[in-house]
């Protein structure tokens, strides 16, 4: 079959985050996202892990692609400032 690998499985650690995320991308029938959108979810998951427990770092990562294209057309940095807005929602006395 086409696309079959020839040769030993590549250990984890010899697979790139970006072909992982090729791979993957295409087993969704979807396009890999391109470094600038990459690089905005680490932003985005590096507040959210560091705001609060790590598993809102992925979550967060999951909302986004729920929102679709909206995430494309904010500003850059737009996001970080929204991934912030929980924990100064939750700061705030009662």
């Amino acid at each position: 079959m086409g696309g079959e690998r020839t040769g030993p499985p590549k250990s984890e650690s010899e697979v790139t985050a970006e072909s992982w995320l090729a791979v993957f991308a295409e087993s969704l029938g979807i396009s890999p996202p391109d470094a600038t959108v990459v690089q905005r979810l680490l932003e985005i998951a590096g507040v959210a892990a560091h705001s609060s427990e790590s598993i809102a770092a992925p979550i967060a990562c999951y909302l986004i692609g729920l929102s679709g294209p909206r995430f494309g057309r904010r500003p850059k940095g737009g996001e970080c400032r929204r991934a912030s807005t929980p924990m100064r929602r939750l700061q705030r006395p009662s």
